[in-house]
């Protein structure tokens, strides 16, 4: 598995993105049709595409790319044909001024940000901070994520948890399952199988545990194993629940919990 850069915004040196660690050892340069960073990974339902298109804030490239509106109609439509999951990802930080122009944080200070024409001459802008930021929520509308770094640095390592996280296999994906208010889903990855060795009301009893703070995946099966019913577990003495390996005053509290829970 590799993350795939175009050579445009990562050209391998000094200061681009690719030269920054832990990215240079996972990315190779490849000419991308659409966005500047890909890689594949997995969904709930198989492989999936990621998109990312990288923009400065500081060279100006976000504002200019949306001001003449190649990032609106051609950029970011684009991604979309291309990649099931899409990023905007802004490196810099900008603000609105006091006149509601917009301002970037150059060298540690706010300067106002300036354009440059094609001799390189640099003149002041008059775009609005709320015309940059309504395009911004119009293109996460279009359904691209938008996510903004202080740096390339932190850009490059934002590239790699998003690409590590990706390229877990999903069932192991449990943080997704607590966003699950349907409660359909099971919370336990192990129970996401539908070859699972566990019967019925095994799960029960360990999702029932596991549901409650405090209680990870290995004690809350623990517990399924002990316990031989859900009113068990609600019942639970201050002994049981040390003989499965929680300390005293946990078990104490617990115990509490789970009076709350079956009431």
């Amino acid at each position: 598995m590799t993350i795939h850069i175009d050579p445009r915004k990562g050209s391998g040196a000094p200061g681009d993105i690719i030269s920054y660690q832990p990215l240079a050892s996972l990315a190779t340069l490849t000419r991308l049709n659409s966005a500047d960073i890909y890689f594949s990974g997995n969904g709930p339902d198989g492989k999936l595409n990621f998109g990312i298109e990288l923009k400065t804030i500081t060279s100006g490239d976000l504002f200019s790319s949306i001001e003449d509106k190649r990032l609106q109609t051609t950029q970011v439509p684009n991604m979309l044909n291309d990649y099931n999951h899409c990023w905007l990802l802004t490196v810099g930080t900008f603000r609105p001024s006091e006149h509601l122009t917009i301002e970037i944080l150059e060298n540690s200070q706010w300067v106002p940000y300036e354009k440059v024409d094609s001799d390189g001459d640099r003149y002041p802008s008059s775009m609005k901070y709320g015309f940059i930021i309504s395009r911004i929520a119009d293109i996460q509308y279009s359904g691209v994520h938008y996510y903004n770094v202080p740096d390339l640095a932190t850009a490059a390592v934002w590239v790699v948890y998003q690409y590590r996280l990706f390229n877990k296999p999903w069932v192991k994906r449990r943080g997704m399952y607590g966003f699950d208010t349907s409660r359909r889903l099971p919370l336990i990855p192990e129970f996401r199988h539908e070859n699972s060795k566990y019967n019925k009301a095994f799960k029960q009893r360990a999702e029932m545990a596991f549901a409650i703070e405090g209680i990870g995946e290995v004690k809350a099966m623990a517990m399924a194993e002990y316990f031989g019913s859900v009113r068990h577990i609600g019942n639970a003495t201050i002994e049981e629940l040390k003989a499965i390996g929680f300390s005293n005053k946990f078990s104490v509290m617990l115990q509490r919990r789970l009076r709350g829970e079956m009431e």
